[in-house]
C-alpha cells in the first residue's frame, strides 16, 4: 500500500515539476482548431482595401537608390519624373489578416504618390513562397496561397 501512496504522489510531483518547467520556459499550451473550424479556400474571393488608417497600419521607407541609402526629405530633393524607392510594411489589423476565406488584400497608394505598375511577383513571408504581389494602377494587391494560409492559419503578423 505504502509503494501505490509513494507511485502516486511521485507522479504528482514530476507532473508539478513538468508543469513549471513548461511556465518558466514560456512553452504554452494551445488548443488545436477542430478541422471543421478551418474555412474553405477561397481565391476568387473579392480582395479588401487596408491602410485607411483605421484598421491596419501602413508605413513606407523611402531610399534615394535601389541600395537602400535612406532619404532624406530634409537635405534631399525630388525634381519631377525622379524615381525614389521604398519598402512598404503592413502590420494588419485582425480583422484585415488574410484568412483561407479572404485571401486577396489591396492597398491603394495616396493620390500624391504615383507608383510605377509592377508585373506579378512571388510574395515571400519568413522565407516561405506565401502567394503572389502586383501594383497597377497605384494599387498594391496580394494574393496569399492556400498552403500558407493553412500553415499560418492563425498568427499572420507580416513584418519586413
Amino acid at each position: 500500500m505504502m509503494r501505490l501512496f509513494g507511485n502516486a504522489v511521485g507522479r504528482v510531483c514530476i507532473a508539478l515539476i513538468t508543469a513549471m518547467a513548461l511556465l518558466i520556459t514560456g512553452v504554452g499550451f494551445t488548443s488545436v482548431a477542430n478541422a471543421a473550424d478551418i474555412p474553405d479556400f477561397n481565391p476568387s474571393s473579392p480582395s479588401h482595401n487596408i491602410g485607411d488608417g483605421t484598421t491596419s497600419t501602413v508605413t513606407a521607407e523611402f531610399y534615394k537608390d535601389n541600395k537602400g541609402t535612406p532619404f532624406d526629405p530634409a537635405t534631399d530633393k525630388l525634381k519631377p519624373g525622379d524615381t525614389l524607392y521604398g519598402k512598404v510594411t503592413i502590420k494588419f489589423s485582425d480583422a484585415d489578416k488574410p484568412t483561407l476565406d479572404n485571401p486577396n488584400i489591396r492597398y491603394t497608394f495616396p493620390d500624391n504618390i504615383d507608383v510605377k505598375n509592377v508585373e506579378e511577383s512571388d510574395l515571400y513571408a519568413d522565407g516561405v513562397l506565401a502567394g503572389t504581389w502586383l501594383i497597377k494602377d497605384n494599387v498594391a494587391m496580394f494574393k496569399y496561397n492556400e498552403d500558407w494560409l493553412k500553415n499560418h492559419y492563425t498568427g499572420i503578423s507580416p513584418h519586413t
